[in-house]
């Protein structure tokens, strides 16, 4: 009797290692997503936009004794644009509030949303509450379904 032995894998071998190969690509994609990796840097850094903003604006409320010209109940988005200050910015007036230089002297730099903002809208809001006074700081347009604000 003479038996040849036959070297190699059979199809169904070849499948369910494909499967497994293609089962742990999708579960490494999936738990590192770099879209989602990247979206929630450009939260990080607008947490941080928000804090200088809101740090500075209340510098400026502790040494003139004066809450910054424009500072209101209703939520406004900084910049030296005269219109369309509400189309990135849901929950503000139309009308932006120039705080660069009004605040110039605590932030040299006006901070700028990195997904469209300009120096006309940076992208960034503040409001004050009527009843205590509380400065609020608001990130127009955050991702993955955050909302970012400090209140000082």
């Amino acid at each position: 009797m003479n038996r040849s032995i036959k070297k190699g894998f059979t199809l169904i071998e070849m499948l369910v290692v494909v499967s497994i190969i293609a089962i742990l690509i999708v579960v490494v994609f999936e738990s590192l997503d770099p879209l989602r990796q990247f979206r929630e840097a450009r939260n990080a850094r607008r947490w941080s936009h928000i804090n200088s903003i809101s740090i500075a604006t209340y510098r400026y409320i502790i040494e003139k004794g004066v809450y910054p010209t424009g500072v209101g109940e209703q939520k406004r988005q900084i910049g030296t644009s005269k219109t369309g200050c509400s189309s990135n910015c849901p929950g503000a007036v139309d009308t932006c509030i120039d705080l660069i230089s009004t605040i110039s002297d605590y932030l040299p730099i006006m901070p700028i949303e990195t997904n469209g903002g300009t120096q006309d809208k940076t992208g960034y809001a503040i409001s004050k509450t009527g009843v205590n006074n509380v400065i609020t700081v608001t990130a127009c347009s955050p991702e993955n379904g955050a909302n970012i604000f400090v209140m000082r």
